[in-house]
């Protein structure tokens, strides 16, 4: 039988050499027989030596084909192992700590208990492997093959993943804090629980990943892929997710507070009762989204696509929507109050009984909005396009609404005390039953509008247009610059 040496892989000393079939028939009997010396073997078959396992320490194992043989417990600490074939061998518990892998074949190798910290796996290849309670800590993952791998146990601290494949990999409830896994796929993984803090996570693929509760807190998943996936419950809190695709995901119930979502693509997920205070949405596309209960407050949305969202309860007030888009979006109850809407296009959105108190909607395009029994005391809506909106029982109070365009607007039963309603157009609008005491109307155009039992005390009427206007069973206190025809007897 030919002989074969195992050299180091620096020094070009011989570490072992025997007699076998092939150089892997040499390697698995220095690990399971232990020493080549004859005086080694002479002693264990007197049995006055127990066989040991040789120490393979910074062994040149390079592109050597290794593949289903027995390395249990091997010591190969500092081995070069780089392209080495280890299809199907058995590596439980062995030592490779520090090894060089690059390129290693790992298919089906059984790496239970083994530790492989500090290890360089660059582009090893894990395709079925066993990779149980392996310590990993501090390895090269750098472009590494782990998909379909259930490592919920396996210890990954300090790990470089950079551009790692975990596609439908199971990593619940591991941690991998700090890590890097830049440009990875992590496409439909499974990341329950999984601590993830502070981790590098810019350009992976989530698609369809499950991070139910996984803590990404200070995580950095800029133009990352999280399209369809499942993140409820999950702390994104202070995590960076600008230009993010998170389409038809799910947040529901998940953490964002503080959190960076400027130019992120959210159209079609959840949010249903999402906390994100203070969350940088400027630019983000909301459309088509459920922020139902959600929690919104002082976030900055300048800019954000609201179109078609659908809410009841959610709650936007000092939110900064100016320039957003919230086209036909459901807002019912919304708690909108000392939000920012200047330059918002809010076209037939419906904003039933939402508190809008001291908002600030200059120049704010509301047409054929829905307001009903809305709360605007103090807002304001200077320069604001209010055509066709129904804004019916809605509070108004010390409104400041200069120069607005109400034309065919519907403010019945609304109360307007100390409104500055000047230089309007109040074409055709349904003023019936209005409340106004002491509010500006002066230089408005009332043609044909309705204000038949309205109640005007104190009002400024001066320079209004007045041409087929009703006020058909109105009471006038003190109203400046109009005057009525006594009927004769």
């Amino acid at each position: 039988m030919p002989k074969f040496s195992i050299k180091h892989r620096k020094t070009g000393e011989v570490i072992f050499s025997g007699r076998g079939g092939s150089f892997k028939e040499v390697v698995q009997s220095a690990v399971l027989l232990g020493a080549a010396s004859v005086a080694h073997t002479v002693l264990t078959s007197l049995r006055l030596k127990k066989a040991g396992k040789a120490k393979l320490y910074g062994a040149d194992l390079k592109t050597q084909d290794l593949s289903e043989i027995d390395l249990t417990e091997a010591d190969l600490v500092g081995s070069d192992l780089s392209n080495a074939n280890l299809t199907g061998s058995c590596l439980k518990k062995a030592v490779l700590s520090r090894c060089e892998m690059t390129g290693a074949n790992l298919t089906r190798t059984s790496l239970g208990d083994a530790d492989m910290s500090q290890c360089n796996l660059s582009a090893a290849k894990f395709t079925k492997a066993v990779v149980e309670n392996a310590n990993l800590s501090g390895a090269n993952l750098k472009n590494a093959d782990l998909s379909r791998l259930r490592l919920t146990k396996a210890v990954l601290a300090d790990a470089n993943m950079q551009g790692v494949l975990l596609v439908s990999s199971d990593l619940s409830r591991n941690v991998i804090s700090g890590n890097n896994l830049a440009g990875g796929d992590l496409s439909w993984g499974i990341f329950v629980g999984t601590r993830m803090d502070n981790a590098n996570l810019s350009q992976v693929n989530l698609e369809h990943a499950d991070l139910t509760g996984a803590k990404l807190s200070g995580s950095n998943l800029a133009g990352a892929n999280l399209t369809s996936a499942n993140l409820q419950g999950a702390d994104l809190s202070g995590a960076n997710l600008e230009k993010a695709k998170m389409s038809s995901a799910n947040l529901s119930g998940a953490n964002l507070k503080g959190a960076k979502l400027s130019g992120a693509m959210l159209d079609g997920a959840k949010l249903i009762g999402t906390k994100a205070p203070q969350c940088d949405f400027s630019g983000a596309d909301l459309s088509d989204t459920d922020i139902t209960n959600a929690v919104f407050s002082s976030a900055p949305m300048a800019g954000v696509k609201l179109l078609r969202v659908l809410s009841t309860g959610a709650n936007l007030s000092g939110a900064d929507l100016s320039n957003g888009s919230l086209v036909r979006a459901t807002l019912t109850g919304a708690n909108l109050s000392g939000s920012t809407l200047t330059h918002a296009d809010c076209r037939q959105a419906v904003l039933d009984e939402a508190d809008l108190s001291n908002a600030v909607m200059s120049s704010a395009n509301l047409s054929e909005a829905a307001l009903n029994r809305s709360k605007q005391a103090g807002a304001d809506l200077t320069g604001a396009n209010l055509t066709k909106a129904v804004l019916a029982d809605s509070d108004l109070t010390g409104v400041r609404a200069s120069a607005a365009d109400f034309t065919e607007a519907n403010l019945k039963n609304c109360v307007l005390d100390n409104a500055d309603l000047s230089n309007c157009n109040f074409t055709e609008s349904n003023m019936t039953g209005i409340k106004m005491t002491g509010a500006s109307i002066a230089g408005s155009d009332l043609t044909r509008t309705d204000f038949s039992w309205s109640v005007l005390e104190k009002c400024n009427f001066s320079g209004v247009k007045i041409i087929r206007t009703s006020f058909r069973g109105a009471k006038l206190k003190e109203v400046r610059g109009i005057k009525f025809k006594q009927k004769t007897t």
